[in-house]
């Protein structure tokens, strides 16, 4: 499972790096990505690559945690800081069976960090972090 944790870390740092040939050679030829959120997919490596590397600059990557799955997948959570916002995403990583395992699928839930709504002030049993989480932090 150690390799499968290194492609996933590799990946994010090559984000990180905008080294876009570095992060395709990390898939899969018919990788897929799904983010659930908005409903889309993306199908094939060039394409996953490509929506990443197209995005607005301005961002920075910040690996949360790696962890692998009882099945075979790895999850990753990561925060992403694109000033004023910031965002977590949850990803699923799914791999090739072979030898030279590559990322094969990629199942993600993006979440934008937000402001509590007003009607929960004042909830019983309600705990608030001064900032928004950037760490796991056991409780």
């Amino acid at each position: 499972m150690s390799r499968e944790i290194d492609l996933v870390r590799g990946l994010w740092a090559a984000y990180q790096a905008r080294d876009w040939a570095g992060a395709q050679s990390l898939f899969a030829p018919a990788a897929r990505c799904t983010w659930w959120t908005s409903g889309e997919r993306y199908v094939g490596a060039e394409a996953i690559v490509r929506v990443n590397a197209t995005y607005p600059e301005g961002w920075q990557i910040h690996v949360i945690a790696v962890e692998p799955l009882v099945d075979g997948r790895v999850l990753s959570l990561v925060r992403v800081d694109h000033p004023p916002a910031m965002h977590y995403a949850h990803s699923w990583f799914g791999f090739t069976g072979d030898d030279r395992p590559r990322i094969a699928s990629i199942d993600e839930f993006w979440a934008e960090v937000v402001a509590p709504e007003a009607w929960r002030d004042g909830f019983p049993g309600r705990e608030r972090e001064a900032e928004p989480c950037h760490a796991l932090s056991p409780r």
